[in-house]
This record gives structure tokens, sequence and C-alpha cells, in this order.
């Protein structure tokens, strides 16, 4: 939660700053390591500086601090460079809470987020679907959206990923879940027509196609699970029991869920309920917007760690500069 104080407020948005940064290292080759020792602030900017902030606006500039980092090249067991270099320009919070960036002023107002967790709604076509809004997105299969999808017409449950379909029973057979469970769950007849709707064999190809190289192996479903996170505080509100991961009860819970909503037996989960929603300051935004932006500057890197015998070689103030900024123009 943002401070009253705007010096606070910067405070606490260079510790998340640090925190983001320290993070991204190390940076692993093959042959070459970045290692990140530490993080320097040069803050010499007072919030109550009008005059200068003035100046930077009417001069279509930023206000700002440098940041400084520093850095070893390593190359087998050897240092190959050590310096302290300018990492990025981190803008400086106004007495009006605001941010100078190319001559504008922005101020950032706080966001509701929807919080982790498993919601159920009926979609405009008429099928149940629930949305698994997980707390590492990024983490299950290329960043994706996981739901499952109950068509009532056919009374068949699949796990629907990008724009593919999956039929949920042999998955859930994957992963462990007996036959007893899905059939006390969703009842004989439905069971036996989500049982005959597809193989095993047929249901792992549909999901390769949707999942890519995200997973391989008889146990790709599973292996993708491992990695999901969940909120317990609203997994319990709408599951009636708190799951910290996706796993195959949570899966038969939601199906059952849906099953429910599509008899008018349950009420759809009221997403836009502030107990389901979470504010985020501007300190919060932009660090989920570094952290997005994480993989693309490690992955320039690596263009570059292994030919390079300094860390400024490899280690540019643009990349993270470039990332910064955006945020500005992209998501205000």
């Amino acid at each position: 939660m943002p401070s009253l104080s705007p010096e606070q407020q910067f405070e606490d948005l260079k510790k998340k700053v640090e925190s983001t940064l320290h993070s991204q290292f190390p940076v692993e080759s093959k042959r070459s390591k970045l290692v990140l020792h530490s993080i320097e602030f040069k803050d010499d900017k007072s919030s109550l500086d009008i005059r200068a902030q003035k100046e930077a606006l009417l001069a279509g500039k930023n206000w700002d601090i440098p940041v400084y980092a520093d850095i070893s090249l390593i190359r087998g067991e050897n240092e190959v460079d050590r310096k302290k270099v300018l990492l990025m320009h981190l803008p400086k919070t106004t007495d009006r809470h605001g941010y100078i960036v190319e001559g504008n002023e922005y101020q950032v107002l706080n966001q509701f987020r929807l919080k982790s967790g498993v919601y159920h709604r009926m979609a405009p076509d008429g099928d149940a679907l629930a949305e698994f809004n997980l707390a590492n997105p990024d983490q299950f299969a290329n960043g994706k959206s996981l739901k499952i999808r109950f068509d009532p017409a056919e009374a068949v449950f699949s796990l629907q990923h990008r724009n593919s379909n999956v039929p949920l029973y042999p998955l859930l057979r994957s992963i462990g879940t007996s036959d007893a469970e899905m059939q006390a769950a969703w009842g004989s007849e439905i069971f036996e027509k989500n049982q005959k709707k597809s193989t095993q064999d047929k249901a792992f190809k549909g999901l390769k196609r949707a999942v890519g190289d995200a997973a391989v192996g008889d146990n790709m479903l599973g292996d993708l699970l491992k990695k999901t996170k969940l909120l317990p505080e609203t997994t319990e509100k709408t599951l009636g029991k708190a799951y910290t991961t996706v796993n195959s009860e949570v899966l038969v819970k939601s199906s059952e869920n849906l099953l429910q909503l599509s008899r008018g037996e349950r009420k759809p989960d009221d997403r836009s309920s502030l107990e389901f929603q979470s504010v985020h300051s501007f300190e919060d935004l932009l660090e989920g917007h570094l952290k997005r932006n994480a993989t693309r500057i490690k992955r320039k890197m690596l263009n570059t760690i292994d030919g390079s015998r300094t860390v400024r070689g490899v280690v540019t103030t643009d990349q993270f500069d470039r990332a910064l900024k955006s945020f500005f123009s992209t998501s205000l």
C-alpha cells in the first residue's frame, strides 16, 4: 500500500526495484556467468525540489536518479571482470506522488486486481467455465491461462488452453484420479459419457498441441500443475477448501462446481466482490512490469555473455531503461 509521504513511497519503490533486480541474477550460459553483488541508488534529489521538476517538464526530460550495480563476469573458475556499472535510471517520486518521464508527469492510481483462485461462471455460449487465475501465471505452459469447460449439451468436460479443448477424463486419469472419484463427483451417466469421449493417447496428443514444448512425457499435465500456485483464502471460498496449488482434487472439485452451476444448483462466483480483489500501488505495478520484462533482458545478455570480456559489454543501461520507460508508455 502506498505511503502518504512521497519520500517513503520512493523508499518502498527502491526496495521493490532492488529485490526485482537481484532476482534476475545470476545470468548463466554454459561457459560464463554474471553475478550481481550489490545495488546502489544515488538518491540526491528531494521530492520538494519544484524548480528542478519544472525544468525537467519544460525540457522534455526525466527527473530520475541513477541506479548502479556491482557485477562480476565469471568464465570457468576465473573472474574476467568486475565493475560497478550504471544499470538504469529510476524516476523519483515528486511531492505530488508523480513521476516525470520525457517531460510528462504521471500519477499512477491504485488498481484493483483479481486475486489468484478458481472462479466459476456461465459463458455466453451456454457452457459452464472455470477460470484458474494463478498466482504465478507465467509458470503454466508458456504463461497462458488454464480453464475447465463443461458443455451441458454434450455433458462433456474439457481442459481449455489457448484455443484447444482437451477431454478432461483421460487427463485426470493420467494424474492419478480414480474412476470412483470422478463418478462420485459427476454421477454415473455423465461419468460414462466422459469416459467414452477420448482415449488417453488422443488426449495427450491434444494437450501436446496445446502446450507445445512446455511439457513432455506421460505425466506432462502433472508436471505442469506442480508449478502452479493458488491463494488458499480464495479457493476456500470457491472450492470449499484451501488449496495452494492446482492438483487432481482441485480439478475434480471445480468440475463438480461447473456441473452444479449448469443445473442452476449453484450461483456463479462474484469476481467483482472485494473479497476477491487485491489493491496494487505504483510500486507493485512497476515491480510486476519489470519481472515480465526479465526474460527478454536475460535473453539479450545471454546473446553476448560468452563473447565479451567486460561486464559493460554484456550489461547495458539501455536494456533496463527501456523496460522501465515502457511501463509509462504502454501500461498507463
